[in-house]
């Protein structure tokens, strides 16, 4: 794939791991409302199928953060390494003070 290609494919997965994290949230949380852990439980027990969707939900979204960080890799991983001196080189202080 191209830079291009994985640059996109990137910044897709970046707003859709955002917008899919949002939306489970707003979808799924009718199935836990309640002060105390009887009310969450008595919920939970009502909206079953809700609860099975959100289980599920959850583990496709467990492949957001793959997919976004392989295409991460693919973008960067043509980029020449800078070597640690040069950083170091970079960020060094001056240490004696000119008279």
């Amino acid at each position: 794939m191209t830079q291009t290609t994985n640059a996109r494919l990137a910044g897709f997965m970046f707003l859709f791991y955002i917008a899919t994290g949002i939306a489970g949230m707003v979808v799924f949380a009718p199935a836990t409302r309640g002060e105390t852990t009887a009310e969450k439980l008595a919920s939970v027990a009502q909206h079953a199928t809700l609860v099975r969707a959100a289980a599920a939900y959850s583990l496709v979204m467990m492949m957001n953060p793959f997919v976004l960080a392989v295409a991460l890799y693919a973008l960067t991983r043509d980029l020449r390494p800078r070597p640690p001196a040069r950083l170091a080189r970079t960020l060094r202080q001056r240490t004696r003070s000119d008279p």
